[in-house]
Order: C-alpha cells, then sequence, then structure tokens
C-alpha cells in the first residue's frame, strides 16, 4: 500500500509524497515506533524500498487485509496516476482534491478504489486499476457498488493488458472485461454506420511512465470470436 493512517497526527500520509532519503527515513522512523498504521485494518506496518521496489508499506504480520494483496506493478501505477493527477492540481489546471487508496464506506470487501479525485462543482471520479480479466459477477458488483456512491467509475488497465495480433497490430485483441469497461465520451462520436457504439479505454504503463489513452474503439467481432 502507498497510504498510512498517522494516529499522532490523525490523517492519512501519502508515501510518494516521501520519497526522497532524508523524508523517508523519517517515515521509515515513525513506522518503526508504530506510528503509522493501516488505514483499513489499524495494523502496524514496515516500510518496503529499494532500488528496483516501489516505495510502499507493508503489514509487519501476515493479514487478509485488501491493501495487503496487491502487486507491484499496481502499486507502479497508482504511484504514477498519483503524480500525474498532483501535478494538474498543483498547478491549477484541475481544480480538485486528490485522494490516495480512499476508504470508501459501504463498499464490498473485495472492491477497491485506487485513487479519488474530488471536483469543485463536480461528481468525484473513482479510478480502479485492472490488472486482469475480472468475472462477469465481479465487473456487475464493481459497476453497482460505485454507481450507488454516486460517483463516476473510471477503469484503468495496466499495459500488461494491452494485445494485438501478431499479423494486424492496428487491432486491438480485447478481453470481455475491456470490451465491457469501454467508456462513452464527445470523443468518441464517428460516424455509427461505419463504427457502431465506439468507446474508450485507457492503459498505464508503470515501468515506462506512460498512460495511453485509446479512442473510438469499435468492436469488430462478437464476444469470443
Amino acid at each position: 500500500m502507498l497510504t498510512a493512517w498517522d494516529k499522532v497526527r490523525e490523517t492519512t500520509l501519502a508515501l510518494p509524497d516521501f520519497e526522497n532519503d532524508s523524508a523517508l527515513a523519517r517515515v521509515r522512523d515513525r513506522t518503526r515506533q508504530g506510528e503509522l498504521l493501516c488505514p483499513t485494518c489499524r495494523q502496524t506496518l514496515w516500510v518496503h524500498a529499494g532500488a528496483i521496489l516501489v516505495p510502499h508499506f507493508a503489514h509487519r504480520r501476515l493479514s487478509d487485509c485488501p491493501l495487503g494483496r496487491v502487486s507491484e506493478a499496481v502499486l507502479g501505477a497508482r504511484r504514477l496516476l498519483y503524480r500525474f493527477f498532483q501535478a494538474r492540481i498543483e498547478s491549477g489546471k484541475l481544480p480538485a482534491e486528490i485522494v490516495l487508496e480512499p476508504v470508501i464506506a459501504g463498499l464490498p470487501k473485495n472492491v477497491r478504489v485506487d485513487l479519488m479525485l474530488r471536483r469543485s462543482g463536480k461528481t468525484s471520479v473513482n479510478v480502479v486499476l485492472i490488472d486482469r480479466g475480472l468475472k462477469p459477477d465481479f465487473r456487475t458488483q464493481l459497476r453497482a457498488s460505485l454507481g450507488r456512491q454516486g460517483n463516476v467509475f473510471r477503469p484503468v488497465f495496466l499495459s500488461s493488458r494491452l494485445k494485438h495480433p501478431e499479423d494486424e497490430p492496428a487491432l486491438l485483441l480485447l478481453d470481455t472485461t475491456q470490451r465491457e469497461f469501454r467508456l462513452r465520451s464527445a470523443y468518441d462520436l464517428l460516424p455509427p454506420e461505419q463504427w457502431p457504439e465506439p468507446g474508450t479505454l485507457h492503459f498505464i504503463d508503470p515501468a515506462a511512465g506512460v498512460w495511453t489513452t485509446l479512442r473510438g474503439v469499435s468492436l469488430l467481432h462478437d464476444p469470443q470470436v
């Protein structure tokens, strides 16, 4: 996880804000003293960081906490998204507040939001990172539970999920989750007789620091073809 509950200051600490050597050393020391806890289960934590690791918090003991079962790629993507939006907020381009790994009441235990944008005068945006194909029941549960919150649901896929046929690089091989989670926007307005129901897909590559947006994505084949 990239966030911790600061029980001294009674606020949430985002680790990407403390990644230079001196700041990370202070956070590591506070973690050893038990001042920083898991935001969800309130267990004590360790700081893990290294030359090839995304700096992150980890539970001191094995736990079934949902924040403890996150891949290195998802952690890197969360960090990249946080910095992407943080830069736009600080420059004044985006009037919003960013919340990393928000704790949202009322969601099922297995549903997590990776990042939330609280926009001034508009509905908040819930960003969910997807690193695998999701079963139909879970896709329905994800949409329904986030929809009940009254916020916008924005799925972002890891770039490892972006597939092309070997002999046709201009085409995409979409799994069922990507087919269902295509977003509709004004950017996707194309002649309907040529490209029925186009949509947008977002892919993020945390290792390269690249966010790819594909617009006007239309389905050429029925599912399972």
